[in-house]
């Protein structure tokens, strides 16, 4: 699949992900165990948001600029706002587990936390492109 689907908001997630409606818009938290990944395969995927992201059990891996990522003993995972990824090589499984945190820069506009965004290297895969 070559087309990027954008996901602007956390709720346009949530509605993806059949979870039930994000308690707040600009922040949220998702249970990996209450999907079906299956359903991602191969899907890029770009989040108008940040994520913090503790996988433990996925059957496949996740592609984040040009590095692979597998879940399989555990991973703690960063994106930034319209990063591109890739969910590969996923099978189906009862026991995929793990949580994200995500948070929409509107959340820390205007605090001393988004003029550091930046320097926080795990929000970038730049470092790996190089």
């Amino acid at each position: 699949m070559d087309e990027i689907i954008k996901i602007e908001n956390i709720s346009q997630l949530y509605e993806m992900m059949y979870q039930r409606k994000p308690l707040h818009p600009l922040v949220g938290v998702i249970d990996f165990s209450k999907d079906n990944i299956r359903a991602y395969n191969e899907m890029k995927v770009s989040m108008g948001f940040y994520s913090v992201m503790f996988k433990n059990l996925c059957p496949g891996s996740m592609r984040y600029g040009r590095n692979y990522y597998d879940f399989q003993e555990g991973t703690l995972f960063f994106t930034a706002p319209n990063q591109v990824v890739v969910m590969e090589n996923l099978e189906d499984s009862d026991d995929v587990n793990g949580w994200a945190l995500i948070f929409h820069p509107d959340l820390i506009r205007g605090t001393s936390l988004n003029a550091k965004m930046k320097e926080y290297s795990f929000f970038s895969y730049d470092v790996y492109e190089a």
